[in-house]
């Protein structure tokens, strides 16, 4: 990363306060895990502030920019001479500005995620098919959030082919702001249901809320339908551009046709693909990532990417750890773990 002081000033239109180094290779919120020559992006919370940390991340670790939501003292600034200091309103307002700016250098196809169930699962599958592109860059963890998904857009590299971004939320107005930054091309909403509701009240509010992908959405893009969640359709029915479907009707892009599950390994899945009948095996069983899959190949097919490859990637997908995980045990016992 080769990240210029001005860039950051126009970006998050910040004060500076000090001017030092002017040139940086990374970005971190964590003054403990902030490595020599990046900016450390102080972020204020409930229980926690950035803020406090600053002379932890430059003196310890060797920060050479600090975006900061408040004021230094006169007495630290004099022992920080030799470090940009960049003043805003908000430090995660600035890192999602910071990232949205990054996010222009790239024009490279990105897929945003979102959902009640499935996303994280999706996801993998998505990577896993796009790998065929090069490399990708995907949401580690649950880097989903409104400081997770900016750091990770920060991580795009000239290398990285195809983006694959998980969009979490617990109240509205969240996605909106994440489709902001990441711009996707291609959008999922994987369904919608009784989730969040401490903020969002019901499930026509978790509808808006995981609506605002498609609302936000380049209409030059492609969203992906779930023909068997109501509320998935209705919201994919006001977008403009190009829609693909998945589920069990005749009408759909990609089509369930059967399915049978081997045990606890494996699924095999009977699939019609834009008219063309294939089977393939996915290495993870249960009817809900039947509906992933189907979601995850509607991907492949926005992106260009041959049904043969789109198959192949679905056959690597390596299942999350503690997403129906199974853990073989010395005495013989098949532990599942599926504990997330």
């Amino acid at each position: 990363m080769n990240l210029k002081l001005q860039n950051i000033i126009d970006a998050t239109k910040g004060s500076l306060i000090s001017r030092g180094s002017q040139e940086f290779s990374g970005v971190s919120i964590d003054s403990r895990a902030v490595k020599n020559g990046e900016v450390f992006v102080a972020i204020k919370g409930a229980h926690f502030n950035g803020n406090n940390f600053v002379f932890d991340a430059v003196k310890k670790n060797g920060a050479k920019c600090a975006i900061v939501q408040e004021g230094i003292k006169p007495e630290m600034l004099s022992q920080l001479r030799d470090v940009s200091i960049i003043k805003v309103a908000d430090g995660v307002d600035a890192l999602c500005d910071l990232a949205t700016w990054w996010r222009t250098n790239f024009k490279i196809p990105c897929v945003g995620i979102t959902g009640s169930n499935g996303k994280s699962t999706t996801k993998e599958m998505v990577a896993s098919i796009a790998s065929v592109c090069g490399d990708v860059l995907k949401t580690e963890g649950n880097y989903n959030n409104l400081i997770g998904l900016p750091l990770t857009v920060l991580r795009l590299r000239n290398n990285h082919k195809v983006a694959v971004l998980e969009m979490g939320m617990n109240a509205k107005g969240e996605i909106s702001k994440l489709t902001s930054v990441s711009n996707p091309d291609v959008g999922v909403i994987t369904n919608i249901t009784a989730a969040h509701l401490e903020k969002l009240n019901s499930v026509e509010g978790v509808a808006k809320a995981k609506g605002e992908l498609f609302e936000n959405m380049r209409k030059d893009g492609v969203v992906i339908i779930n023909e068997e969640d109501p509320w998935v359709k209705k919201l994919g029915s006001k977008y403009k551009g190009r829609k693909i479907t998945f589920g069990m009707q005749n009408s759909c892009d990609i089509k369930f046709l059967n399915m049978q599950s081997i045990g606890l390994e494996t699924t095999n899945l009977m699939v019609s693909i834009l008219g063309k009948e294939r089977l393939v095996k996915l290495p993870i069983p249960g009817t809900h990532n039947v509906m992933n899959a189907m979601a995850a190949i509607a991907v492949g097919v926005a992106l260009n990417i041959s049904i043969d490859d789109i198959l192949k990637g679905l056959i690597e997908f390596s299942p999350m750890s503690m997403r129906f995980e199974r853990v073989q045990l010395s005495n013989g016992v098949c532990l599942i773990n599926d504990s997330y």
